[in-house]
């Protein structure tokens, strides 16, 4: 199997892991909108998942340890110098840290 990775640069980065069951086969499975944190014991691989109303968060996947490391060896190898580095902090905000900077008033 191969694994690609694709980033997107934006205001919160991402990537997409695609999946190929052969080097030049079209991809199987896509996951789409990973990112990269910086936890308490390092950076980690952050799989797409959705806020519910208790504040807690629901994973849309999971994947193992090893096979976090792996991708995040590859994303961090992969990744573009216009991305920033460190990897975000997790919990320095809502995403909203900046809306209110051009307020008239």
């Amino acid at each position: 199997m191969k694994i690609t990775i694709t980033w997107f640069q934006g205001k919160y980065p991402s990537f997409n892991l695609g999946f190929h069951s052969t080097p030049d086969s079209e991809e199987f499975l896509s996951i789409k909108g990973c990112k990269i944190f910086d936890g308490n014991d390092g950076p980690f691989v952050s799989y797409p998942a959705t806020k519910k109303q208790d504040g807690k968060y629901w994973n849309h996947c999971w994947g193992s340890k090893a096979f976090n490391a792996t991708v995040l060896k590859m994303a961090l190898a992969s990744r573009p110098a216009a991305i920033p580095t460190p990897p975000q902090k997790v919990g320095t905000g809502s995403g909203f840290d900046d809306i209110d900077n051009d307020i008239p008033f």
